[in-house]
């Protein structure tokens, strides 16, 4: 039987979202990504983000506290990934989240859009669609 290397992975994973309210109406958001590093080693890197509670600053907590995991995966500067705008919206009579991110690596800027079905969380939605709408900027662009 042939042996199936297993590579460095370009995407990072979602694992979880937390979210703690604070005392002084804010909240703050971690998220948490693994990334396969090797056959047998998956790494994970947290993300937090804190601002003024409000249902849509949670959202916006969560997509950012996602995007600062992201950096830290792929060991690129603070600021790669910068939160645009965030909104719910109905699609085919499902809520859902979207986001807008601006991406710059190297002499490469980029506007990203993501989106992503709300199931179950709003905030793991958030958290999701961030990734989502940087999957191919970081295939293309920072897993090499």
């Amino acid at each position: 039987m042939a042996a199936v290397a297993t590579k460095r992975s370009e995407r990072a994973e979602f694992q979880r979202v937390e979210i703690q309210h604070l005392p002084d109406e804010r909240c703050r958001v971690r998220v948490t990504l693994g990334r396969q590093l090797g056959p047998s080693l998956c790494q994970t890197y947290v993300g937090k983000a804190e601002s003024a509670w409000s249902p849509v600053g949670e959202l916006r907590c969560a997509a950012e506290a996602a995007l600062k995991a992201l950096e830290r995966s792929f060991g690129v500067a603070e600021g790669t990934f910068t939160m645009l705008d965030i909104k719910t919206v109905e699609s085919f009579d499902c809520p859902a989240v979207i986001v807008a991110i601006a991406a710059v690596h190297g002499n490469v800027s980029q506007r990203l859009v993501g989106f992503c079905e709300v199931q179950e969380d709003p905030k793991l939605a958030a958290a999701k669609a961030a990734l989502n709408g940087t999957n191919r900027f970081v295939a293309y662009r920072l897993a090499k």
